[in-house]
């Protein structure tokens, strides 16, 4: 490409089939000022890519310049991740002048960094070190890494170091895999991330699964209408639509309808071949709700929200008012005082309601014959679906449910109740906090669902309490006031290494 252009352009997989996969979110952007490096992620933030020079006037004429990709959630905010090593252009093992990566907003907690070694260098050892804010310096738990930039001879090459922080010395590091210049694979920018069995080399990330559990609970009246599913790597919950009991003498049934949507997307998932990111994750969990209603043969009508973990991605599609929240920082609770909410305990990505109006949630819908003549003001399907990708990582935590939980506990409320279940296991196993993702130290998901779903069952009845539902009833003119009676379900999944 010619120095000074400047273009737009996106990711697309191109199966074997033809179909073509478009990564979500606006256009990357590209200015050419020289010979560069560019390095990005399928399906992440065109923010977060980083644009290094591969050639300097000072540089010499043959060198290597190597490029830092780490992952790394030990910071806090104002530290620094830096790479110390045996050279000059590293600090020659002093952390002061130790190279110094940098993250941010879009990309965080990967951390980018490049330096330029001259003609000579042959093996260069080198190491983590956290700077923190207050001075201190954190050393990862880890023996001396090595990379060699003498392993490239031609002009300018460039080699990619993509790894993780250390942070104990049971945990596994990473290596480095370069590319040139030279005319056979100079259009490839290669990543790999070795060390580990649970390492996905075609896709540089960890091989994750879910580890799941659930809680549904029955409204005071009546049946629960609710139904869900949870595995490996999909999960799914499903709301079937109350107000059609008035028809069950048609033959009508929502709790049917929902389980039975539920069902199908299960299959769907489960049984069709397995993907390689988020995009595609997206794409399927949209393809499980399409199929699941066409395929469907009860009457009924239900909300749904699917989710697909594929490599480090997770995909969701979500028809209404059921929901998603991604919890982050849950295996931080141990740092923070007794009895409050783990500071570092947050959402990073939430479901928005998709409403016709108020309590008037989109929904799939089946009806028989006999109801033909009956008007229905909108007819939602699987395309009106909203969808989201995102990228995860060892210890997060998904929340998938009904409405009956959002209706009723604030985000605020929901991380108070994770908060305290994590505090109550960690001080049964003594307040240490697993220092990687083991489930055998981990609180387990059914409890946490429980005790969600149990809380937010105590709040539906109070006839006091000013619940999220009635705060949203107000702003559309209906004024109300305590919990929300309705059928409450909870599907809780860790996100751990598959070893």
């Amino acid at each position: 490409i010619l120095i000074g252009a400047e273009f737009d352009y996106k990711f697309a997989v191109v199966r074997p089939d033809g179909d073509v996969c478009w990564e979500l979110g606006p256009n990357r952007s590209l200015s050419v000022s020289g010979d560069v490096c560019v390095l990005s992620h399928f399906g992440e933030s065109a923010l977060a890519q980083r644009v290094f020079p591969k050639s300097l006037a000072d540089s010499p004429c043959l060198s290597t310049m190597i490029v830092w990709e780490a992952d790394c959630r030990s910071t806090l905010p104002g530290d620094s991740l830096c790479v110390v090593g045996s050279d000059d252009a590293l600090g020659a093992w002093n952390p002061d002048g130790a190279l110094r990566l940098t993250t941010d907003a879009d990309s965080f907690p990967r951390w980018y960094g490049a330096a330029r070694f001259a003609p000579g260098n042959e093996c260069i050892s080198w190491k983590f070190v956290i700077l923190r804010a207050d001075g201190s310096v954190e050393w990862e738990h880890s023996d001396d890494r090595s990379v060699d930039p003498a392993q490239q001879d031609v002009s300018h090459s460039v080699q990619l170091c993509h790894t993780n922080f250390v942070e104990s010395a049971d945990a596994l590091g990473g290596d480095s895999f370069g590319f040139s210049d030279a005319s056979d694979d100079s259009s490839d920018l290669l990543m790999c991330c070795v060390g580990s069995d649970s390492t996905d080399h075609s896709t540089g990330c960890h091989k994750l699964m879910f580890w799941a559990g659930a809680r549904s609970m029955p409204k005071s009246a009546g049946r629960c209408e609710d139904a869900y599913f949870f595995g490996r790597s999909s999960l799914g919950v499903a709301d079937g639509v109350g107000s059609m009991h008035c028809f069950k003498d048609h033959g009508v049934n929502a709790a049917a309808y929902a389980a039975e949507i539920m069902e199908i997307s299960e299959s769907a998932l489960t049984g069709s071949s397995t993907s390689t990111g988020g995009e595609t994750a997206v794409c399927r969990v949209v393809a499980a709700l399409t199929a699941a209603e066409r395929g469907a043969t009860t009457f009924g009508a239900t909300t749904a929200v699917l989710a697909e973990l594929s490599g480090g991605a997770v995909g969701v599609a979500n028809l209404g008012d059921s929901g998603f929240r991604l919890v982050r920082g849950a295996m931080g609770a141990a740092a923070s005082p007794q009895g409050a909410v783990p500071e570092k305990l947050h959402i990073v990505c939430k479901s928005e309601e998709q409403q016709h109006g108020w309590n008037w949630p989109y929904q799939l819908m089946r009806l028989p014959d006999s109801l033909g003549a009956i008007e229905v003001s909108a007819w939602d399907t699987a395309a009106d679906c909203d969808t989201y990708k995102f990228c995860v990582y060892p210890d997060d935590l998904l929340l998938l449910f009904s409405d009956g939980l959002s209706d009723n506990l604030y985000d605020s409320e929901i991380l108070e109740v994770i908060g305290s279940v994590i505090k109550q296991e960690l001080a049964e196993a003594g307040g240490v906090p697993p220092l990687r993702s083991d489930t055998s130290r981990l609180p387990r998901p059914d409890r946490i669902a429980s005790a969600l779903a149990l809380a937010a069952k105590r709040r539906s009845r109070d006839l006091s309490a000013w619940v999220p539902f009635c705060e949203k009833g107000n702003e559309s003119g209906y004024k109300s006031l305590g919990g929300k009676p309705d059928d409450i379900t909870v599907v809780v999944a860790w996100v751990v290494a598959q070893n």
